[in-house]
């Protein structure tokens, strides 16, 4: 919490009363002492409120209360303030700089600097190539100026407690940051600013020499339009909370997020962004960005590189005018971790538009909840899902979405695709509204269609759909059951189950393309099958039930011990691949004559031959077109085994 600014008593009696005195400079030329000694002085004789103090040399320690009028220590010197020690900085109109540090200082007491004079424009403390470290002890007040580490050979770390405030609409910086600024475990920063006179303020500023370290409690506070400025490295360990500031980390800026770091930005006052990711800037998130607003126009606006690593969390909730994450045509997303965006103003337009590159990786989960005037996801460049997304709202597809192996896209307001549309991988589709695709929709997953919205005359269908609300299931040969397309690019045993390790109930015709499940399962719940996409590194077990809706089956199980697991892998080296590869099958499998061939992306033959469990395979595509490619593998009985994706460069 800020501490109350009661607690700094600001002594105006005992200044008036000296300000008639003359101001003297008293340097200390000795070795190890106390303050309290006059023979280390070159006047003889002890500081007062109105003498600035300069430390040439030595070591010299205060365990008093005592006040001056600046304090200089100087390369060769070393300040330290006792543990029982405060000192009370009282700068006059004469002051150049009230604390300035080229040598050491060690606080383990209180050091207060008071703006008695009403300052609009003030350095409170400027490091000069020095180095200060707070104790646990130790307290750093100031109130009205800031801190200014002017140097990169600067370094202040802080393990007890700073406060700044900012008294007036001046614009200075309360914290500039041109060394190593390190809040420690211990540490706590407490910053208050205000500066609303209609200009951006930057309050808070990493230089592009700066390094700014927090592994403590950080936390900013400002009524007006101001924010923090991160141009070289930003990593935070611990807690960063910006109240009322934006966060923006410039051209060639690092901001790293650590696996305990949490990141909170609230109650931003303007209507701009409250966290801008610049264009040639990078994000690494392992941890908790926490963003929440009523009035900004968006969350997060993107036009660097933000990584959300697998332990990463980016939580944007609020009521914004327009988005709550924006990437722009410069940015790219990767995200491994969590994503949500949960916003209820009927007004905003996109919860997430990107207009960039979104890549959603295996371990990545977005999950956007609200209500939204246009869309819940507005894609308007590359989308590449290979985990988990889902949406409350429309899903606006603009230019081309890959839905790839092992990704689910879980459309619960529809889907509105006028470009391209590739679906390798799970599309739950259990809206009621129309599907509406006007562009090209390549399906080859699997397609979860309970409502029967989707006309699969409208997509070029090879892969599996299923459509079983409305259908008799389970009855006699039903054509409507699941559609299957072709054999090398959907796997499955060919058989249904009725339970985990249970009874074959149903069997597939590669022919016709369909299964069909046997007369007597009329009347079952529920039964179960495997798919699996072309590359093999995602094989998933689907229960389907009698009303309808398809899910995973909840526990592993290989009804039929001839189903590979992602166990029996391949290997394929290099890949992606300029234009020689190595196939090896792995030795955990029969010393069989096993069978391989190369498949076009397009379904087209290109290579095939056959080797031995352990026995390399030199590929050669380098008379090949650059694209992917299909690497399949089949056992001598004609089963499937397992199959890769490899890229040709």
């Amino acid at each position: 919490m800020i501490k109350a600014k009661a607690q700094i008593s600001l002594l105006f009696a005992l200044f008036l009363s000296v300000l008639s005195l003359s101001a003297a400079t008293i340097t200390w030329m000795g070795g190890d002492g106390n303050w309290e000694d006059p023979s280390m002085w070159d006047s003889g004789t002890v500081p007062t409120t109105t003498d600035e103090v300069i430390l040439a040399n030595g070591s010299i320690e205060l365990h008093n209360a005592t006040s001056v009028r600046a304090l200089l220590v100087q390369s060769s010197a070393t300040f330290i303030l006792g543990a029982s020690a405060q000192l009370t900085v009282l700068p006059t109109a004469a002051t150049g700089v009230p604390v300035q540090v080229i040598g050491k200082v060690n606080v383990l007491g209180r050091l207060r600097v008071l703006n008695q004079l009403g300052f609009t424009d003030y350095k409170y403390i400027i490091l000069s190539g020095g180095t200060w470290q707070t104790e646990p002890s130790g307290e750093v007040l100031l109130d009205g100026g800031g801190l200014r580490l002017e140097s990169s050979n600067s370094s202040f770390n802080n393990r007890g407690y700073l406060w700044m405030e900012k008294t007036s609409n001046s614009f200075f910086r309360l914290l500039h940051v041109g060394g190593i600024f390190i809040n420690g475990r211990t540490g706590q920063v407490d910053i208050t600013t205000n500066y609303n006179n209609g200009v951006l303020g930057s309050p808070i500023y990493i230089s592009p020499n700066g390094q700014f370290v927090n592994h403590g409690a950080f936390e900013a506070q400002s009524d007006g339009n101001e924010e923090f400025i991160n141009d070289n490295r930003l990593d935070n360990w611990g807690h960063l909370i910006l109240d009322g500031l934006n966060l923006r980390n410039d051209d060639g800026a690092n901001l790293t997020n650590r696996h305990w770091g949490q990141i909170r930005i609230q109650h931003l006052a303007s209507t701009g962004f409250n966290f801008i990711n610049s264009t040639g800037a990078r994000v690494y998130n392992y941890g908790l960005m926490d963003i929440r607003n009523s009035t900004a126009a968006s969350a997060v606006l993107n036009n660097g590189r933000f990584d959300n690593y697998s332990a990463g969390n980016v939580r944007l909730y609020g009521e914004y005018i327009y988005q709550q994450l924006r990437i722009t045509d410069s940015g790219e997303w990767h995200n491994y971790g969590r994503l949500s965006c949960g916003n209820t103003a009927s007004d905003d337009r996109n919860a997430i538009w990107n207009d960039g590159d979104f890549y959603n990786r295996t371990t990545g989960s977005v999950n956007i909840q609200g209500t939204h005037q246009e869309s819940g996801f507005r894609n308007t460049s590359y989308f590449l899902n290979e985990g988990y997304l889902r949406t409350n709202d429309l899903f606006d597809n603009e230019d081309i979405v890959e839905n790839a192996t092992c990704g689910e896209i879980s459309a619960r307001a529809g889907i509105n695709s006028t470009s391209v549309w590739l679906n390798d991988g799970w599309l739950r589709y259990s809206s009621t509204v129309p599907f509406n695709n006007s562009g090209y929709f390549q399906h080859t997953g699997l397609i979860e269609d309970p409502n029967n919205i989707i006309d699969p005359n409208e997509i070029v269908n090879d892969g599996v759909m299923a459509q079983t609300l409305t259908q008799a299931v389970f009855v006699g040969e039903n054509q409507n059951f699941l559609v299957l397309g072709e054999w090398w690019q959907v796997s499955t045993d060919g058989v249904i189950y009725n339970e985990p390790e249970g009874d074959v109930i149903g069997e597939y015709n590669p022919s016709t393309n369909v299964f069909t499940a046997y007369p007597d399962t009329e009347g079952m719940q529920e039964v179960f099958f495997m798919a699996e996409a072309v590359n093999g590194n995602c094989e998933n077990w689907f229960s389907v039930a009698i009303d309808g809706g398809i899910q995973e089956a909840g526990r592993a199980f290989s009804a039929n011990p001839n189903v590979p697991t992602s166990a029996y892998g391949i290997g394929v080296y290099p890949n992606p691949t300029k234009g020689r590869a190595e196939l090896k099958l792995p030795t955990m499998l029969p010393d069989e004559l096993h069978h391989w061939a190369l498949y076009h992306s397009g379904g087209q033959l290109m290579q095939e031959g056959q080797t031995y469990a352990g026995a390399p395979v030199a590929l050669d595509l380098s008379t090949m077109p650059v694209g992917i490619y299909l690497l399949r593998v089949s056992n001598p009985q004609g089963e499937w085994v397992y199959s890769e994706r490899l890229v040709k460069q």
